[in-house]
């Protein structure tokens, strides 16, 4: 995932998943990313100091994902089906 800096187009941070990220949903507050990845992988990404977590482990590709962490809701989808994902405290 590759952040860039509009004003001047160019690149300003870097981070690398183990997998393809398929969907990406920006928290209402605007500090973390989560993100769902082709192995199924749904990780939370702190776009500033790039630290991760993984949230949870799903069993085919994540394709749509939404997020309220104000709501302490995250769900997705692999095209089959959407369930909400239990966040570890």
């Amino acid at each position: 995932m590759r952040f860039w800096q509009p004003n001047v187009g160019r690149l300003v941070r870097f981070h690398r998943f183990p997998s393809t990220p398929r969907s990406i949903a920006w928290t209402r507050d605007g500090r973390s990313l989560i993100v769902g990845c082709d192995d199924g992988l749904v990780v939370q990404l702190d776009p500033v100091s790039l630290t991760s977590a993984i949230v949870s482990q799903r069993d085919s590709r994540v394709l749509n994902i939404v997020a309220d962490l104000g709501l302490n809701l995250i769900a997705a989808s692999t095209g089959s089906d959407v369930r909400a994902i239990e966040r570890p405290e």
